[in-house]
């Protein structure tokens, strides 16, 4: 290859899919973090309502609303467990993201890198022709021609 700038729309095709790569990882990254905050909340409300129960069963209450405290409770005890299973797949969404990015970026820079290296190896070479060629060249001209 004797031109590298042949590789510029690979290269930029490469840099566009680091960059959307970013943008899913980003993406993932917010999810995660609203999946985190839905747990949290989900927990401290259970903080809440267990204390709650506990509250009102020690000043006593009846049969209906013990059934109902319980039947809350569990639902809530449901729920984390799904969110918990979200957060889970929220995760493994960023690492996969990150894992996918990471490839992106790495290609993107070696293809980089083989365009910077070509260029190099270009000049190289053109600098060693016109060295060679300098060389082969004698160093006066002769005014007087052979005959």
């Amino acid at each position: 290859m004797d031109d590298p700038t042949r590789l510029d729309p690979i290269i930029q095709l490469a840099e566009q899919k680091k960059q959307d790569a970013g943008r899913d990882l980003v993406g993932a990254r917010n999810q995660q973090s609203i999946e985190q905050q839905q747990m949290e909340q989900l927990q401290e409300f259970y903080s809440e309502y267990s204390r709650r129960f506990e509250e009102a069963a020690s000043a006593g209450m009846n049969a209906r609303q013990l059934s109902d405290y319980r039947t809350f409770l569990h639902n809530l005890e449901s729920a984390i467990k799904q969110k918990d299973l979200q957060l889970r797949e929220a995760d493994s969404n960023v690492e996969a993201r990150r894992d996918e990015w990471v490839n992106k970026h790495q290609r993107s820079k070696n293809l980089e890198n083989f365009s910077d290296q070509l260029s190099r190896q270009i000049l190289l070479n053109k600098s060693r022709r016109e060295q060679k060629e300098a060389d082969d060249r004698p160093l006066f001209k002769n005014p007087y021609p052979s005959k």
